[in-house]
């Protein structure tokens, strides 16, 4: 298991990236059938960051999709079908797009992350560069 210091820059980067480029939507779509494991262990660094804001927000995000979890897993389901043979279902996009947009809950951004939790993640990272450097050669030496 990796120390927080090195989970915290994938999953927050991950969470943040998609979340500003494409909304929930993309976040959840992009996530897969793990969109719910990406929300927890994001609450728990932001969390462990002490972040409030952020665990808050992205909280709030992850107990409404939850609620709609099963219509949000039928779309991860024709967007990754078991069958690699299986054409693509062409209004997906469009149907997953409305149902995000009809819910205010999940559809605005700006609700579930603000631009300054990203901020003020880069800066506990500066804080903690140290640390993080540390514990990459550590990492790294026990891979040598």
């Amino acid at each position: 298991d990796l120390p927080l210091e090195l989970r915290s820059v994938p999953i927050c980067g991950w969470i943040e990236y998609n979340i500003t480029n494409g909304g929930a939507e993309q976040l959840i779509g992009n996530s897969g059938s793990h969109w719910r494991e990406v929300l927890d262990s994001g609450i728990r660094v932001y969390e462990a960051m002490g972040e409030r804001q952020g665990a808050e927000q992205l909280s709030h995000f992850r107990d409404a999709a939850i609620e709609v979890g099963h219509e949000i897993d039928d779309f991860v389901r024709r967007m990754y079908p078991d069958d690699a043979d299986e054409d693509e279902d062409e209004d997906l996009h469009t149907d997953m797009s409305d149902y995000f947009s009809e819910r205010p809950e999940l559809a605005d951004p700006d609700s579930i992350m603000s631009c300054d939790v990203s901020k003020r993640r880069y800066e506990w990272l500066e804080r903690n560069r140290d640390k993080i450097l540390m514990l990459i050669r550590a990492l790294s030496s026990k891979y040598e």
